[in-house]
Parts: structure tokens; sequence; C-alpha cells
């Protein structure tokens, strides 16, 4: 509301300015210093003028011109919506495209129809555009800047439905990218909106870009337990699971000799498609079991404690 506002305050700003200019007024605004009432009789005359047959014409006109135009607008989206609802084929990418274009359209209908509307009303078009462009600049600015993000996000195959991210140090998925906010959703199923902007001002990590992702898991093993023979079963466990594929090689390293155990770092390799976080718990729950059974022990921390008396 507060936008509409400001908008409808600097159209009869220009109007009022534009008004204020015709001969009329604008020679005996020059006496406004020298005798009061000369301005005073000459504004009253033109609030007369206001009401005679010509302007009530003009007003009428233009009244027809803006309902012309909205009607003009709401014809042309139903016509694309019925072109939209045939393409049952398209990605949600196109479609999103698709609605982009359509709330393009609508706009310059509109400005194009209000234009009109105010030439038939003998308003300055160069203050009226200027006008527009001012309420676009200061009142606008966001709705522009979030639709031209949502245009650029959809254009470079960056984001679209279902695809991972991590955000402000927290992973989501998207839902739908709109022309003016993205809705995500955690792993809780909390659904949040969050204006387009946001993803090319803020560092984003999407895990979808590439076509292949890799699953780390850390295994602690007995400095008592064999290390060559832990890193065969593991081995061994990442080539039974079905997901995991074998380009890049899975690996299994030593990456640190702490006081209490060995740890093992299993990498392996999964497509992108593939839920990353059932793979990960998958590949941690077979390497447990296998341990188990092939009597390799997992440590947990030593505690020792002295008696000095």
């Amino acid at each position: 509301m507060k936008k509409i506002f400001f908008i409808l305050l600097s159209y009869f700003t220009i109007i009022w300015n534009s008004l204020a200019q015709s001969p009329n007024l604008s020679g005996d605004k020059t006496k406004l210093t020298e005798d009061t009432w000369d301005w005073t009789w000459a504004l009253f005359s033109w609030i007369w003028s206001i009401f005679s047959k010509d302007t009530f014409f003009k007003i009428f006109l233009a009244i027809l011109v803006i309902i012309w135009t909205v009607v003009v607008t709401k014809v042309v989206k139903v016509r694309l919506n019925a072109i939209l609802a045939k393409q049952s084929d398209w990605d949600d990418w196109k479609e999103e495209v698709f609605w982009m274009v359509t709330r393009t359209i609508n706009i310059i209908i509109l400005i194009s129809g209000f234009s009109l509307a105010m030439w038939i009303l003998w308003v300055n078009l160069g203050l009226f555009m200027w006008g527009i462009w001012f309420g676009i600049g200061f009142t606008l600015k966001t709705f522009l800047t979030n639709f031209v993000s949502g245009i650029i996000m959809v254009l470079n195959w960056e984001y679209s439905a279902w695809m991972l991210l991590e955000i402000w140090w927290k992973k989501w998925r998207i839902i739908k990218v709109n022309s003016l906010m993205t809705e995500l959703e955690q792993f809780d199923w909390v659904r949040f909106l969050v204006p387009n902007i946001k993803f090319l001002e803020e560092y984003v990590s999407n895990f979808n870009t590439n076509d292949k992702r890799r699953v780390e898991v850390f295994v602690n093993v007995d400095y008592n337990s064999d290390i060559l023979k832990a890193k065969m079963v593991a081995t061994k466990v990442i080539n039974s699971l079905p997901n995991i594929l074998q380009s890049p090689e899975p690996s299994v390293i030593v990456t640190e000799l702490w006081a209490d155990w060995v740890q093992l770092k299993v990498m392996a390799w999964i497509s992108s498609q593939d839920n990353y976080f059932s793979a990960r718990s998958n590949l941690a729950e077979t390497l447990n079991l296998a341990f188990k059974q092939s009597w390799i022990k997992i440590p947990f921390k030593q505690v020792t404690i002295s008696n000095r008396n």
C-alpha cells in the first residue's frame, strides 16, 4: 500500500505541475509577489474551468482508456495462461520464463495505456515518464531487482526445482523459483520465501551443478587392529554398495594418528541426483557392521585416572 500511495502521489504532483504551466495560470503566477488577489482569482478561474464540458470529456475519455487497458491486460493474461496450459511437457524453468515474459508484457501494456490517458489530459508526458521512473527508482527498486535476479537465475540454469543449496551455513532444497521470491525447504520440511537478489549477493554453494558428489565418512581404528585389513574391508564395503560410482575411483586413506586411534577417511562418489544423506548413512552403517564382523575394533577415548595416595 505504501508503494501505491507514493506512486499516486507522484502522479498527482506531475499533473499539478503540468497544469500549473498552462498559459492562463503561469502568466498570473508571476503576479503573486505583486498582487495576491490576482493570483487567487486566477487560481479560482482555473479551478472553475475544470468543470467545463471539454474537460469532462477528456476525463471521461481518459477513464475509458484506462478501463480498456485493464481489460486488454486481463485478456492477454488469460490467453497466455491458456497457451501455458497446453504445454504439459515444459520443464519448470520454461514455465517460469513464460510467467516472467507474461508479467513483462502486462507491465508494458499498463504503462502504455496510462501514458495515453495522461496524453489525453494534456499532461506533459516527459514529466509523466519522469514520474514513472522516479516512482520505480524509489518505490519499486526492490521489485525490479528481485524480478531481474529471478530472470538471471532461471536463464543461467544454476537454480531449478529440487536442487540442493548451502546458503547462510544451512542446507536447503529449492521448491520453486518465482519471479520475485524463491521457495526453499529445509530438511525438517519448513519452507521459506527468500528474495531472489539474495542468491546473487550471498555466497551460495550448489551441490547439483556437477553430475557427481563425494561422500566422506571418518572411521577410527584401534592401534592394536590391522590397519591394512581395515582399509581392505572398507574398500570392499564401498564396492558392494549399488549407488557408488567407480569413476572417480573410491579411496580409503589414513588422515590422522591420534592418541587413542588411527583415523581413516573413506571417500566415494555418487550421482548428484542421488540422496546424499541416505548414501552417507548407508555407507557408515555398512562400515560399522563390516568392521564388527571382521573383528576390527573401533575404540573409544581412553581416560587414565591415577591415585597419588
